[in-house]
């Protein structure tokens, strides 16, 4: 199985090794609360955390696994900004003929215009109609690579 992940496009390595780490991370928050407290306040919301960010990691690397998952990539085309916070918030990739803006859920990112995007979407998921274009609300992993370093 290893063998198999270290095949898989770098961006879903670096994606299952964050959930994984975090998964890890809040288990030994988990175990130091149970050890510390008896509070089942506290430790709810911890386990629950742990559950979700496990499962979430399983799924991921089911589908890493399983090539459940389609490979999008473009030129970006334009950036739109949060106002209060000046992040990006959505970005528009020219993919052929077809516009597709991406809803980024990592806004720390630096994505300017005429990069290039490799965004990875599972098979399964829905893209929208808004506005003459497609929207994108999720996806697995993205990959941006500023047009200045290519050569």
């Amino acid at each position: 199985m290893l063998k198999e992940l270290k095949k898989s496009p770098e961006p879903l390595q670096r994606q299952i090794i964050l959930r994984f780490g975090l998964s890890i991370v809040f288990s030994i928050l988990l175990v130091a609360l149970l050890i510390s407290t008896s509070d089942i306040y506290i430790i709810l919301p911890i386990a629950g955390t742990v559950v979700f960010l496990s499962v979430n990691t399983v799924l991921l690397i089911y589908h890493t696994l399983n090539k459940k998952y389609i490979i999008i990539s473009g030129i970006c085309t334009a950036v739109n900004v949060a106002r209060l916070k000046k992040k990006p918030k959505t970005v528009q990739i020219a993919v052929g003929e077809q516009t597709i803006a991406i809803l980024l859920s990592n806004r720390r990112r630096a994505v300017t215009v005429g990069s290039q995007i490799e965004l990875y979407v599972l098979s399964s998921s829905p893209i929208y109609e808004k506005d003459g274009m497609q929207m994108l609300y999720t996806y697995l992993a993205l990959s941006v690579t500023s047009s200045q370093s290519k050569h």
